[in-house]
């Protein structure tokens, strides 16, 4: 016996991927917000490996200090976090504007987090 289910998401975004936004920030796209359940998620910490030019962003139940707050779009179609002071201070204003399939990673200091490897980018 099958058990069927209607897809009824015509014309849904099912992209998982992270843009470093132009104006200085994470956009989360529809398909990763869904997908991973970031609804749930208040804020990010924010992680960079400058020797191998890796991004990693792990999710906050709540806001804490050094923080960066998560905005919520409507109907589950992404969040977004501004984050210009991070990007400013990793000189990452040539990336703004990309987008990066994000890699689920368990790490054994920050636990589990998603890294955007930017070094790659143009390789």
């Amino acid at each position: 016996m099958y058990t069927f289910k209607k897809f009824t998401a015509v014309g849904g975004k099912f992209t998982i991927n992270i843009t470093l936004a132009k104006p200085g920030g994470f956009s989360l796209s529809s398909g990763f917000y869904n997908r991973y359940g970031i609804s749930e998620y208040k804020a990010i910490f924010l992680y960079f490996d400058e020797k191998e030019q890796i991004i990693a962003i792990k999710f906050l139940k709540d806001v804490e200090d050094g923080s960066f707050k998560l905005k919520h779009r409507e109907d589950g179609k992404g969040g977004y976090a501004s984050a210009i002071s991070f990007i400013k201070s990793y000189n990452l204003e040539k990336f703004l504007g990309t987008r990066i399939s994000p890699e689920q990673y368990n790490d054994e200091f920050l636990g589990n987090i998603f890294i955007l490897k930017i070094g790659e980018l143009g390789k």
